[in-house]
């Protein structure tokens, strides 16, 4: 990520600024890519709270003799139905995340990480555990901004879910590490596969001491079960999973909000091998919307090719115009998924209802007029995220 610092009279004027959303795809730290949806709120949330401040004391002060913190905290994939998995972290100055995959049949108690332990961080205990025993990680919510805070909140899709789970099944241990400091993290923090481990004479000031004052940062996350669509469902779920029957799907979205909802649709495969990370990103490729109207045969009908056997088609609501995160811009820099960032405010309805069971008469869209090729996925993770930070301020105002 680009990281822009800011003086503290720069970001004063910068806060009453207009809104935006962008899709983005950019190469990500694990040698994939990363599409994700940066929102900037356009003003700030109840009881005049900010998602971004800057604070008198200066990161020199707190980070001074290479202090950090470090957290790891064990994942526990679902049984069952195949659910979302969302993540938020919130805190000063550099805060990065990463979720972590360890070889098979390794118990969490074999690679928690205690700092309040460690006498060497820099040689001994940072190399023997930060990756012993890892294979594969992805990254999670990460930023910085000197001197000052941020929220940034992700929505993983159903496929992060699916390779999660088969890992799982396969024996993985599964953790995310939080990591705050300044101004970065060593370079293994990055994981490359060819070196996992700091030299013993690496210059690795950023890791010296462990902080041990007032908490300066949070993290939370969870799972979303999706709610399962067919013939007609009424639901807030922002998660949607439509079951492959073997032929073609026509889907209808209605709902009376002010606004309209926008349409991300996907295309998963089931129960994938563990080391099958793939993901063709969106597949549709214009704007989708829930139609503001309650009947259904005046909704615009999209039509969708039969899935392959062992896919299914998922769908993410868009509702940026929403309370999708909360944050607090003091110590512990709460940060976590607002009142609509698993829900939307206002209810969808559904319909599967072919044009010959309700008629399409606000016409339809085809949305896929064959199988999609499954062949040829990139090495990515399907992500929407939620950046609250000055870095995404001043970004926005530099692409104006």
């Amino acid at each position: 990520m680009t990281v822009f610092r800011l003086s503290r009279f720069a970001l004063l004027a910068l806060l009453p600024s207009s809104s935006f959303s962008a899709t983005e795809t950019t190469p990500d730290d694990e040698a994939a890519l990363v599409t994700k949806v940066t929102v900037r709120a356009t003003s700030p949330p109840p009881d005049g709270d900010v998602a971004f401040s800057v604070d008198d004391e200066s990161d020199s002060s707190i980070w001074g003799s290479g202090k950090f913190i470090l957290q790891r905290s064990q994942v526990v994939v679902p049984s069952g139905e195949t659910q979302g998995y969302w993540y938020c972290s919130g805190g000063r100055d550099a805060i990065n995340n990463r979720l972590m995959l360890f070889e098979p049949n390794i118990t969490y108690d074999d690679i928690a990480i205690n700092t309040g332990t460690w006498q060497d961080p820099i040689v001994d205990d940072w190399n023997a555990t930060l990756n012993a025993n890892a294979f594969d990680r992805v990254s999670l919510a990460s930023f910085a901004v000197g001197g000052g805070s941020g929220c940034d909140c992700e929505w993983f899709q159903l496929n992060l879910g699916e390779w999660l789970r088969s890992n799982s099944k396969a024996g993985s241990t599964i953790a995310t590490d939080h990591f705050q400091n300044w101004p970065s993290p060593p370079i293994n923090w990055y994981f490359p596969p060819e070196d996992q481990y700091l030299p013993s004479d690496y210059d690795a000031w950023t890791i010296q001491t462990v902080y041990t004052g007032e908490p300066l940062s949070s993290v939370s996350s969870g799972w979303q079960p999706p709610a399962i669509l067919g013939g007609v469902e009424t639901t807030t779920n922002r998660y949607l999973r439509i079951r492959n029957t073997g032929g073609p799907v026509t889907l209808r979205a209605m709902s009376n909000s002010p606004r309209a909802y926008g349409i991300v649709a996907y295309l998963w495969k089931e129960n994938p091998d563990p080391s099958d990370k793939q993901d063709n990103g969106p597949i549709n490729s214009m704007e989708l919307y829930v139609d503001e109207v309650s009947d259904v045969t005046e909704a615009t009908a999209m039509e969708f090719a039969s899935a392959p056997l062992g896919y299914y088609y998922s769908i993410f609501i868009l509702n940026d115009f929403e309370d999708q995160t909360q944050s607090t811009s003091e110590p512990p820099y709460e940060c976590t998924m607002g009142s609509n960032g698993l829900s939307t405010q206002y209810d969808i309805t559904y319909s599967l209802q072919t044009c010959a069971e309700a008629a399409c008469n606000a016409g339809t869209i085809v949305v896929f007029d064959s199988p999609p090729d499954t062949s040829a996925g990139n090495e990515v993770i399907g992500r929407v995220s939620v950046l609250m930070t000055i870095a995404a301020l001043f970004t926005a105002l530099l692409t104006a």
